[in-house]
């Protein structure tokens, strides 16, 4: 199928299509799987894809098969370019750090809200700068949407002590989850096997109705009945 006709198809939906290298699984758990140390995956907890199909057949082993997801994404965040794209999972993982340094008496949640972190007040704003979607939210305003970043960090480490193993979700989701339901990265980054984009969690969640685990597999066809 073109890239025009994957267009066509979007646009008639309502939505954005991803295509899925193997059978779409939860990724990305906060605490079983991503936290302040890992290099990726920050970009959100739930289902990873490719935004083309040509990028996921490219990323298939001869053995996989390629699913698309159709309507995945009804209103993601899209980071205007591969280097927006970097800022947003580094912004995610400073979140996390932040939560680390609470956990380990050496700040409070009140006190980071003052005094941020700087990296997450540079990698916060190169984020806001050129993803259109967050400035119809913060504007400008980057003390806000790194205070926002801080209060999310803050749900997330409260939820995730409360949650059982395997279920939480990172800062992130709470960041922009409902109001945006995904991140669609524009370009090379939607394509990379390092970044892709991502179906919230939470998304999954109501479509199946029930909290699902890390690594938990979720056929294509029950996330297109949802979809549809």
């Amino acid at each position: 199928m073109s890239n025009f006709e994957d267009s066509i198809r979007d646009r008639a939906g309502g939505g954005e299509t991803l295509y899925r290298v193997g059978v779409p699984s939860i990724g990305e758990t906060y605490g079983r799987r991503w936290n302040a140390s890992r290099g990726t995956g920050g970009l959100g907890t739930g289902v990873y894809a490719f935004t083309t199909r040509e990028a996921a057949d490219q990323n298939a082993d001869p053995d996989q098969e390629v699913f698309v997801l159709e309507n995945a994404l009804s209103n993601p965040i899209k980071p205007g370019d591969f280097s927006t794209t970097v800022a947003l999972n580094d912004a995610s993982k400073e979140s996390a750090k932040v939560i680390s340094r609470v956990r380990n008496g050496d700040t409070t949640y009140a006190d980071a809200r003052m005094d941020p972190p700087r990296r997450l007040e540079r990698k916060a704003r190169d984020v806001l700068f050129d993803t259109p979607d967050l400035r119809d939210r913060y504007g400008f305003d980057f003390d806000e949407f790194v205070r926002a970043w801080i209060d999310a960090a803050k749900t997330a480490d409260m939820a995730q002590q409360e949650a059982k193993p395997g279920t939480a979700v990172q800062p992130i989701n709470y960041l922009l989850y409902p109001e945006f339901d995904g991140v669609y990265p524009r370009g090379e980054a939607g394509e990379s096997g390092t970044y892709g984009a991502v179906i919230f969690k939470e998304r999954i969640d109501e479509c199946v109705d029930r909290t699902t685990e890390r690594a938990e597999r979720i056929p294509a066809s029950v996330l297109n009945d949802c979809f549809a």
